[in-house]
This record gives C-alpha cells, sequence and structure tokens, in this order.
C-alpha cells in the first residue's frame, strides 16, 4: 500500500584539480590552444580565448582507492560558460548545459585510475 519511501543517497562531490586544455579550430590564435589549470572556467576572462567558439578540451586523471556501493559520486564542473559533454574511462556520462554543473558519474568510476575528458561547446 503506497511507495515505500527511500533513504536518500550519499553524494560525495569530486572537485578535480589539474586539467589539461586543448582548443584547436580556425578561430584559435595560432591554430591550438594549450593551458594547464585548476580548474575548469569562462574563456572569455582569458585573452587567447576571449573570441573563440570551437570546442575545447579539458582532461585530468585521478585515482580512487575504492568506490563505495553505498555511495552515489557527483562530478562539479564549478563555473562554465557554454554546455559540457561528460566523458569517463572512455564512456560517455552526459551533457550538462546549466548551472550548477554537476553530474552522477558514479556508474563510470573505477577503484584504480580515471580518466576524465570534458568537452566544453559555447
Amino acid at each position: 500500500s503506497g511507495n515505500p519511501i527511500q533513504a536518500p543517497a550519499i553524494i560525495d562531490t569530486i572537485a578535480l584539480t589539474n586539467w589539461q586544455l586543448e582548443v584547436i579550430g580556425d578561430d584559435v590564435p595560432n591554430g591550438t590552444f594549450t593551458a594547464d589549470t585548476d580548474a575548469l572556467g569562462d574563456w572569455s576572462q582569458n585573452n587567447a580565448l576571449k573570441y573563440v567558439s570551437s570546442i575545447g578540451t579539458y582532461t585530468t586523471e585521478f585515482t580512487l582507492s575504492t568506490v563505495d556501493k553505498n555511495k552515489r559520486y557527483q562530478l562539479d564542473l564549478g563555473t562554465l560558460e557554454g554546455a559540457a559533454d561528460v566523458i569517463i574511462n572512455k564512456q560517455n556520462v552526459g551533457h550538462v548545459i546549466f548551472s550548477p554543473y554537476q553530474i552522477d558519474v558514479t556508474d563510470y568510476l573505477t577503484s584504480d585510475h580515471n580518466t576524465i575528458t570534458i568537452k566544453i561547446t559555447s
């Protein structure tokens, strides 16, 4: 009789640093822009990317000692301008198009080495 009430999920938010950014396109000065950064961000604040609309790819790697089956893991992308396609360990996770730029990544993480790629379109 009625729907059972589920306990709320325990959520761990993953905030990562050490991103490598690469932007390639005809609208990029010299055709290619690369940089190391601690966070994804608003390109309009970067003089080299201020007028760029090409796809930018952020990549980072990290290791989890364990993936707790009783938790949900959420990737927090911070502040962006544009839409983000999230790929973890070569698997398409989803598309994030507005703030807060967060997405559940539980089913894509391994208790070992993980690679995250974020493709940004403006």
